[in-house]
């Protein structure tokens, strides 16, 4: 399987117009919710099984997602930052495993994912600019 990357650029306005919404599947309590309410079409659900923020971030996740491809899982590396003229800025970046259209089905990768060994495994909600 080859390795594929993406970039979700998040600068400027961008950055208010996606709102990133951690939930923690089989987790205890509500999940955050962005502050207005959003239709199932507008959200997406990835299967996350790790996150890294810091300069050495897209080394770690890439080498993440070595193991979980090894494990027979997809994966993809993805990553929000910005671009100086002097440097870059890494804010986010995470390993998926897997883009879902319900969170049931992003829940059930996750739940596949930490009987694999990944504990941390958990769900990303995103949702979408109108």
């Amino acid at each position: 399987m080859g390795r594929r990357r993406q970039c979700i650029g998040l600068a400027g306005a961008a950055v208010a117009t996606v709102t990133i919404v951690l939930v923690l599947a089989g987790g205890a309590g509500e999940p955050r919710r962005s502050p207005t309410p959003v239709a199932a079409q507008d959200r997406v659900f990835y299967a996350q099984v790790a996150t890294y923020l810091g300069p050495e971030g897209w080394a770690r996740a890439e080498r993440q997602a070595q193991v979980v491809r090894a494990k027979g899982f997809p994966a993809t590396v993805y990553r929000s930052h910005t671009e100086f003229p002097s440097h870059t800025l890494y804010a986010f970046v995470a390993v998926a495993s897997g883009q879902f259209p319900t969170m049931a089905q992003a829940q059930a990768q996750v739940a596949r994912l930490r009987d694999a060994g990944f504990p941390t495994a958990k769900v990303l909600v995103i949702a979408l600019p109108r």
